[in-house]
């Protein structure tokens, strides 16, 4: 897995990632392309992003890659 990366890094091209807040908490989130004040956090479904993060953002890392399929399942 990737190293913990300072928040100063963070891409802001709507890229998944995994954010750490000050506190230790820990979201899978993205800033969009074009935005300029917000996170937007995942909460499992892939239709729904909402809600800002509250607590200061100290670090960042890519997601890892997902595992592969193996032939027939889905």
């Amino acid at each position: 897995m990737s190293e913990w990366r300072p928040i100063e890094t963070v891409p802001r091209d709507g890229t998944r990632i995994l954010v750490c807040e000050a506190d230790g908490q820990m979201y899978v989130t993205s800033w969009p392309a074009g935005s300029s004040e917000r996170w937007f956090v995942d909460h499992g479904d892939p239709e729904e992003w909402w809600g800002d993060i509250d607590n200061p953002l100290t670090h960042w890392m890519p997601l890892p890659e997902r595992p592969a399929t193996p032939q027939g399942e889905h």
